[in-house]
């Protein structure tokens, strides 16, 4: 994993901790073509079941979802 992470941080920062991924705010979502922290998908199912660490349990809960409720989560993901 030593590619990941957005390199950001302050002065000083270790390399751990300029490793962190940093979250993109969901407002404005309808206008990305591209998702993740590199934009490797420009699918919201493939971004959200792609996540690790910290976010699996996100990815988990989004898995256990009804068909449905899926379409429904990203038909308003799509709508901020």
């Amino acid at each position: 994993m030593d590619g990941l992470g957005d390199h950001i941080g302050n002065w000083g920062d270790t390399i751990p901790v300029t490793r962190r991924m940093r979250t993109a705010p969901l407002w404005g979502l309808r206008f990305r073509t591209l998702f993740l922290h590199d934009g490797r998908t420009n699918s919201l199912t493939t971004a959200i079941t792609e996540h690790a660490g910290q976010g699996a349990a996100a990815a988990a809960a989004f898995n256990s979802l009804s068909s449905t409720s899926k379409s429904n989560l990203i038909a308003f993901l799509q709508s901020l």
